[in-house]
């Protein structure tokens, strides 16, 4: 079994803030109720069927923070106050001694959603022994959480199964075939290798029926399962909290016992939906993967957020493979005590790397941004963002350094300069529109140019001659794995590099003399290697 050890020690670096409350700062004082609450569940906790003492406090403690966290920065930051020693609003609160408190109608929800999952897993076992093969795919399958996300853009699932098929993580392509979450209906390209349902679990149980005497076996393991949890509700109600795991765990035994799970997949995108039949089934079969498409994982640290921090729910992480970007981020998951077989495979994207560049005009002199959309004040004021980096004065000031040293730069050495910015994500309401008409007025005087935010992103970096990010995205990784010159640039010279993670494959550029001079010699080596290649013998 590979563990996560929890929780880890985030390094604290304190500061007198202009701002007031640190969001930072507020999840240190979450972090000790945290802490408390594993103390006060360490004697009152018993194992509950398959599952043992302690792998049920950890779970217990992530969905307590995945239930009461944000509801606690709210109540805590808005308004730039100080953390409160009150609870925080929300179904679940809890208390400065490591108390728990669920409202009465979610914690009846919660036992409702346990018989709702044991009923349903009893109608689909039903089903799939009546219905038989019914000329579904047999056999086992690696089971993909939130990806259906990406499996039909542009109205199709082809660059999905690209990204399998071609991908950084072969580990998808060991499987026999992959069944893949998503809440809507996809139809797939390649049905025999990539399937999608609302409950891949489900999925897989109908494509293989189980026998008489095993669906009796899943049937009495569904009514053990009634008979053990709802008396540890009564006796400790912080077990509601895990009505998901005890409702779908005898489907997840019967499925394992057969060897029909051939691997999990998690991303980054569901770092907390850990339940305990994907880490502690008895005589486990197969291998979580955790698939990181991410690398900006902390905190941006400030002059105004001076305190390291990140979601709490990270420290209960656990996993049997993880697969990132660089080796500097295996060692983020060192300092969680996090023990898995760790790959460092390159930049993990849903666009394959087909190794051409974007064309480029001769003597043009490109510089592709990345930039993080700011969000207007009252989202960051309501979601316990009391300052947060990314702000509207920075994200022009990032646009209008880069615009006037470029420009400049490519004057000085004979060059048509060309700005193109590829935005995070598309805009959406908790936007500041401030920002999303600032660059569009860019655009229409035409000083730069927004590329679609399906472009491929390696052909956009191989074609350009500098990366310039917004702190520490992971775009600009992508300009290491192509070897084009890329930095992280803050115009307003307040970040901290917190760890070896953030900007240890990128260097950090503060202030517009820094960039100028980055940009300067960007463009002075351009016109060298077009010079170069202009003398050179046909």
């Amino acid at each position: 079994m590979v563990v996560g050890q929890g929780p880890a020690c985030y390094p604290v670096r304190m500061q007198e803030t202009r701002s007031g409350a640190s969001r930072g700062a507020a999840t240190a004082e979450f972090d000790k109720r945290i802490e408390a609450l594993e103390f006060a569940l360490r004697d009152a906790i018993c194992s509950v069927g398959p599952f043992e003492k302690n792998a049920i406090i950890r779970r217990i403690a992530q969905r307590a923070i995945e239930l009461s966290y944000e509801g606690f920065l709210k109540t805590s930051i808005r308004d730039h106050r100080a953390p409160s020693p009150e609870a925080p609003e929300g179904p679940v609160r809890l208390s400065a001694t490591g108390r728990l408190s669920l409202k009465p109608s979610f914690a009846l929800a919660q036992v409702g959603y346990f018989l709702a999952l044991i009923g349903l897993s009893f109608v689909q076992a039903t089903l799939s022994l009546l219905r038989g093969r019914d000329g579904r795919k047999a056999g086992p399958a690696g089971l993909v959480a939130d990806l259906g996300a990406h499996a039909s853009a542009g109205g199709s699932t082809a660059r999905l199964v690209d990204f399998i098929d071609r991908g950084p993580v072969p580990a998808y392509r060991e499987c026999s075939r992959l069944i893949i979450q998503t809440v809507r209906t996809v139809t797939s390209t390649r049905p025999d290798q990539v399937s999608f349902g609302r409950w891949p679990v489900f999925e897989l149980l109908a494509d293989n029926p189980p026998s008489f005497r095993e669906w009796l076996e899943l049937v009495a393991s569904l009514v053990a399962t009634v008979t053990r949890v709802l008396p540890s509700y009564l006796i400790r109600p912080e077990t509601i909290l895990l009505a998901r795991d005890f409702g779908l765990a005898p489907v997840w035994r019967h499925l394992n016992r057969r060897k029909l799970i051939e691997a999990v997949f998690l991303s980054d995108m569901n770092y907390a939906a850990q339940e305990l039949f994907m880490t502690d089934l008895p005589a486990r079969a197969f291998e979580l993967h955790f698939v990181w498409h991410s690398q900006n994982v902390r905190g941006v640290l400030t002059d105004r957020e001076p305190v390291a921090w990140e979601f709490p729910q990270r420290r209960y992480m656990r996993m049997d493979h993880a697969w990132y970007w660089t080796p500097s981020f295996g060692r983020w998951l060192d300092g969680h005590g996090i023990q898995c077989i760790k790959h460092a495979v390159g930049p993990i994207l849903f666009q394959a790397d087909r190794g051409q560049a974007m064309e480029k005009p001769a003597m043009t002199f490109r510089v592709c941004v990345f930039d993080v959309t700011p969000t207007h004040r009252q989202w960051q004021i309501e979601n316990g963002w009391p300052y947060i980096h990314y702000n509207l004065e920075i994200c022009q000031a990032l646009l209008e350094d880069v615009l006037a040293t470029g420009r400049k730069a490519a004057e000085a050495v004979g060059l048509t300069f060309e700005f193109i910015l590829k935005h995070k994500r598309a805009f959406g309401p908790v936007h500041d529109k401030r920002y999303i008409e600032y660059v569009n007025r860019l655009e229409g005087s035409g000083a730069i140019r927004i590329i679609d935010s399906e472009t491929d992103i390696f052909s956009l970096v191989r074609g350009s001659d500098l990366v310039v990010a917004a702190p520490f995205t992971s775009a600009a990784l992508v300009g290491v794995e192509v070897k084009t010159p890329s930095v992280y640039y803050d115009p307003a010279s307040e970040v901290w590099v917190a760890d070896d993670i953030q900007a240890a494959d990128v260097k950090l550029i503060q202030g517009r003399d820094a960039l100028a001079s980055v940009v300067e010699r960007a463009a002075m080596d351009l016109r060298l290697k077009e010079v170069t290649d202009t003398r050179a013998p046909s």
